[in-house]
Parts: C-alpha cells; sequence; structure tokens
C-alpha cells in the first residue's frame, strides 16, 4: 500500500523526499489523535479550563514543526523552487518517478546512495528530537496558562509514549520505503566499479526489541487511563510482559537463527565446500528460501565442477602439445646439427680446392717465367 501510494505521488511530479516525508507525516498526525484522545481522557481541564488553549498550541506547533521538515525535504520544488537540505539535491535531480536517471554521474549516484541509506537514521532521529520539543511546549503551554500541574503528568506520559510511537516507526518505514531505491544504486554502482559502504541501521534483535517495547508502552497506555487505579491490574500486566517478552524472543530468535544459518551456508559456499543449505526451520518461506538457495548452490557446484574438469582438460592438452614441441625442438636441434656437420665438410672441401687451386695457378705463373726467360735465351743464342 505504501509503494503504490509513493508511486502515485512521484508520478505527479512530488519530489522524491517530500513524497516520503509525506507518507511518514501521515502517521505523526494519526499518532497525534491519539494522543489527544489520551490526553484528554485523563486529563482534568475542567479545573483548569485550558483544554482550547491546549488544542491551539498542539495544532501550532504541530503545523509548525511538519512544515519545516517538508521545507528542508523539497517541498518547494513544487513552485520550482530548488531549496532544501544539500544532501537532497543529488537526489531530487536524479530521481524522477522513483526511478534514477539514466545518465547520471558515478558522483552524483553515490552521493544519491549515501542519502537514501543515510534518510531512516537522519529522520528517525530529527522525529525524536522535535517529538520531544513539541511535547515540552505543550507541558510549558499548559503550565503557563493554568498556574497548575495537575495535568502535566498525563501529558508528559502521553507525550513520551507519542514520541516512541513516532520515532520506532520513522525507523522502520523509512528504512522500508527507500529499500527499492537503495537495491537500483547499489547495482548501478557496482556496474560502473564504484565502491561505497554499506550502512546498517537497525537489525533483527533491535526489531525484536522495539517490538516488545510498542507492546508494553501499549498496555501502559491503557493501565494509566483506568481510574481508580487497582495494584491488581499491574501485577496483571507484569505477567502480560513476561509473557510478551519470551514469546518475543523466541519468535524473533528463530527467525535471527534462520538467518545465521543462511549466512553459514553462504560463508561454506564462498570457500569452494558443496554444503547445501539445511535448516530445522517449519516455516513455509525458509522451505522457498532454501530450495532457492540450494538451487543456486547446486548452479555454482555443477559450474565449479565444470571449470575443474576444463582445467583438468586444458593442463593435459598443454602437457601434450609441450611434449610434442619438446620432441620437435629436439629434432630440429639434430637436423640443424647433421645440416652444420654437412655444411662444414663442403666448406673444407672448397677450402682445400681453392688451396689446391692458388697453388696451380702459382706454379702456372713460374712456368710462364720460365718459358719466357728460355724464349729470350734462345732469341739471343741465334
Amino acid at each position: 500500500m505504501f509503494f503504490k501510494i509513493l508511486n502515485w505521488l512521484l508520478k505527479k511530479k512530488i519530489p522524491y523526499t517530500t513524497a516520503v516525508v509525506f507518507l511518514c507525516t501521515v502517521w505523526v498526525f494519526f499518532v497525534g489523535f491519539f494522543y489527544i484522545l489520551m490526553v484528554f481522557t485523563g486529563a482534568d481541564f475542567e479545573l483548569t479550563g485550558t483544554g482550547n488553549l491546549f488544542l491551539l498550541i498542539f495544532f501550532i506547533v504541530m503545523t509548525l514543526i511538519n512544515f519545516r521538515f517538508f521545507i528542508k525535504y523539497g517541498v518547494l520544488r513544487i513552485f520550482g523552487i530548488k531549496w532544501e537540505k544539500k544532501e537532497f539535491i543529488p537526489l531530487n535531480d536524479n530521481v524522477i518517478n522513483g526511478q534514477i536517471k539514466k545518465d547520471v554521474s558515478s558522483e552524483d549516484l553515490l552521493q544519491i546512495y549515501y542519502a537514501v541509506s543515510n534518510i531512516a537514521k537522519w529522520k528517525a532521529v530529527k522525529d525524536f528530537f522535535y517529538a520531544e520539543f513539541f511535547v515540552f511546549s505543550l507541558i510549558a503551554g499548559e503550565w503557563f496558562f493554568s498556574g497548575q500541574t495537575i495535568n502535566l503528568p498525563i501529558i508528559f506520559l502521553g507525550g513520551q509514549l507519542s514520541v516512541f510511537y513516532v520515532f520506532a516507526y520513522a525507523a522502520v518505514f523509512y528504512d522500508m520505503i527507500t529499500s527499492p531505491l537503495r537495491k537500483e544504486c547499489k547495482k548501478l554502482l557496482s556496474q560502473k566499479g564504484v565502491r561505497f559502504e554499506e550502512i546498517p541501521f537497525l537489525g533483527l534483535k533491535r526489531k525484536s526489541k522495539l517490538f516488545f517495547i510498542l507492546i508494553s508502552l501499549a498496555l501502559f497506555s491503557v493501565l494509566i487511563l483506568i481510574k481508580p487505579f487497582n495494584p491488581l491490574l499491574l501485577i496483571i500486566l507484569a505477567f502480560l510482559l513476561i509473557i510478551i517478552l519470551f514469546l518475543n524472543n523466541f519468535i524473533f530468535d528463530s527467525i535471527y537463527t534462520d538467518f545465521s544459518e543462511i549466512k553459514e551456508s553462504i560463508e561454506d559456499l564462498a570457500q569452494g565446500k558443496e554444503g547445501l543449505f539445511f535448516s530445522g526451520s517449519s516455516d513455509k518461506e525458509v522451505f522457498t528460501l532454501s530450495q532457492s538457495l540450494n538451487d543456486t548452490a547446486q548452479k555454482i557446484i555443477n559450474y565449479q565442477r565444470a571449470l575443474e574438469n576444463e582445467k583438468a582438460s586444458l593442463e593435459i592438452r598443454i602437457k601434450a602439445r609441450t611434449k610434442e614441441l619438446e620432441e620437435l625442438t629436439q629434432g630440429l636441434d639434430l637436423q640443424v646439427e647433421e645440416k652444420t656437420k654437412e655444411l662444414r665438410k663442403k666448406i673444407d672441401e672448397l677450402e682445400r680446392w681453392q688451396r689446391l687451386s692458388v697453388g696451380r695457378e702459382l706454379k702456372m705463373v713460374e712456368l710462364k717465367k720460365k718459358i719466357s726467360n728460355l724464349e729470350k735465351k734462345l732469341g739471343k743464342s741465334k
């Protein structure tokens, strides 16, 4: 339901952060009306005569606080004015209809991710402090205009209950409603090769404690309105709280155990172990998750085996080819050696023939000289 309303608001060109804050503001006003009913049930405004004044201060302060929130979270963008918290500027600039623009830069994408990841923490803490300011404004107004303290305890106690209801809702709601956008940011950052830091806020154990506190405060809210006060009701309330505490721990411990088993199974798979995920839980959702994990794990195992087989086959082929090359190299070495010997023999023969040829030429020269001398001698004797 919340996501449908959020998408409808975004299609109406409402800035992302404004749409998110609007959904939480509806809850704030709902809790505010609960606070009014509680105060008017337990307070004695007939004695002080400040009932109407209390309502006036209530609506003025609540309106001003929420107006300030809307301004900081970009509501003026509806009127074409970019004036909001600086951390939300890249978020509202690049998130259109709930989707991140395709041409967003890596730097802006990283800022969007951190803004979306921190919005739950920022808003929950801000809601807490502003809600406390709201409650103490009502207490101060009641004491200033009535001059009496008879209604202050119920205004304070009811206010603290309401503050916690607002804080608990804001902490869980903002984390849930921004989850799709946070997931999309992580995917895009991974695709772009940009490193980012995971930002956890609440864990399952803390949420289980939150759940227990909410139920305890609900019972306490009813108890303080019962008049006259009966001590037996306090004993019954104590037993109820103990029962709720044990049931709460059992339920959330079983969920946490399932997640721990899943984590161990994934770690084993990451280390190359072929273990599959088996849980002792009988929850249908855990069965479905277990089957999906096992199917995925089996595919990974099959891929690993195929990769190992391919690696072994490749190593065999490499060894065989290496041996062939070594044998070929040895054969080539022998051929080169034989050719070298043959070439050396031919060179030696050529050298011998050259020496003989040179010797014969020298003798021919000597013979020519002798013949020439003899011809000269014969010519003189005639």
